[in-house]
């Protein structure tokens, strides 16, 4: 997607996968009631992510996700309309709210295939969306969560009598006193925004933009970035002292300056790269991009991406400071690497937390 920004060459794996939704259970949800007919319910992409009580695999005859830059349906289940898909973001389908048609109506957990991704690092975008409801929104209302959204309508389709709500963005008390409650996790409403935005006021939030939204860092070069020779048992082994460039990303050009530092444990052959970046241009869109691939914080400011083996952090002197951690291997085909769970316990991870401390 954005070939020269090498901090996300591990994160942007996006469509590649072909929309093959494999199920790996990493949380439950529910139980929540399956009407007999159609139902929306957040992140469910595939039947088998039934608990198996009373509703069945075999009861779900059809999966719909909402394309909200398109604003079309797409059909996720069965045969997947992949030219379709291909047009939205892997974990924003898995992070919205879905059509599913069940044959008959029942009350079923449910599991989903990852984390969910917080409320207040998902983007809206101009028209309808399909939004999930999770666990992070508990007793909060839809004032406290819209961020710089502006909702023109929202929605419930009750599924036991197949109808539409009325427009609750028009009903003051839904708005402001009316928090989700543990029934409605699972659930899912569609709303109509004016334009792109972020949801948020919640939690920590997503790192705030740059003065100026521009980027560039303090505007110090990554040449003087800290490289010591050793920290614990890490050797630094390669240094790249620079790359970058630009890429078309949504429309908007985004230049990016980066480097690459990696660190090699000789006893355990265990690597961490650390990979400062400078966002020259296009920072506002970079960090929707970035956002909308955050998993989780694993610590004040320090996130998560897509993949586990990746930590990253906002600073004041760099925009953006990324790590992965993985393990060269040998074997009869050369040397391989096998990726590890990222944590900031790790010593060169701590090191440049400490030297670089993200923002808060």
């Amino acid at each position: 997607m954005i070939k020269k920004i090498g901090v996300l060459a591990g994160v942007i794996i996006l469509l590649s996968l072909a929309f093959v939704f494999a199920i790996e259970r990493a949380d439950e949800i529910g139980p929540i009631q399956f009407g007999a007919g159609w139902n929306i319910v957040y992140g469910f992409t595939n039947p088998e992510q039934l608990g198996g009580q009373v509703l069945e695999s075999s009861n779900i005859r059809a999966i719909y996700a909402f394309v909200p830059t398109t604003q079309e349906y797409a059909r996720v289940f069965p045969e997947p309309e992949e030219d379709k898909l291909n047009l939205m973001d892997y974990d924003e389908i898995r992070n919205s709210a879905l059509w599913v048609y069940s044959d008959r109506s029942g009350e079923s957990e449910y599991w989903l295939e990852r984390e969910p991704t917080p409320y207040n690092f998902r983007q809206l975008y101009s028209g309808w969306n399909f939004l999930g409801i999770t666990y992070d929104m508990r007793d909060k209302t839809m004032s406290e969560i819209q961020g710089s959204c502006n909702f023109l309508k929202i929605y419930h389709f009750d599924s036991f009598s197949q109808k539409w709500s009325y427009n609750f963005a028009e009903d003051d008390i839904f708005m402001q006193d009316t928090g989700f409650d543990d029934q409605a996790f699972g659930q899912g409403l569609v709303v109509k925004v004016s334009s792109d935005c972020m949801l948020g006021g919640g939690g920590s939030g997503g790192p705030p933009p740059l003065p100026g939204g521009l980027g560039g860092g303090s505007g110090r070069g990554l040449n003087d970035f800290d490289s010591p020779p050793e920290i614990g048992d890490y050797v630094l082994k390669n240094l790249d002292e620079g790359d970058g460039g630009c890429e078309d990303l949504n429309g908007v050009e985004v230049c990016v300056e980066t480097s690459r530092l990696e660190y090699v444990n000789e006893n355990t052959n265990r690597t961490i790269q650390v990979i400062p970046v400078v966002i020259e241009s296009g920072y506002d869109e970079y960090f929707r991009f970035l956002s909308s691939m955050m998993i989780d914080e694993v610590s004040e400011g320090v996130f998560r991406f897509a993949e586990e083996w990746e930590l990253g952090w906002f600073t004041e002197e760099y925009d953006l400071i990324m790590t992965q951690d993985y393990t060269y291997v040998e074997n009869d085909f050369g040397t391989s690497s096998i990726p590890n769970r990222a944590d900031t316990d790790n010593p060169v991870i701590g090191y440049f937390l400490g030297r670089y401390p993200p923002i808060e």
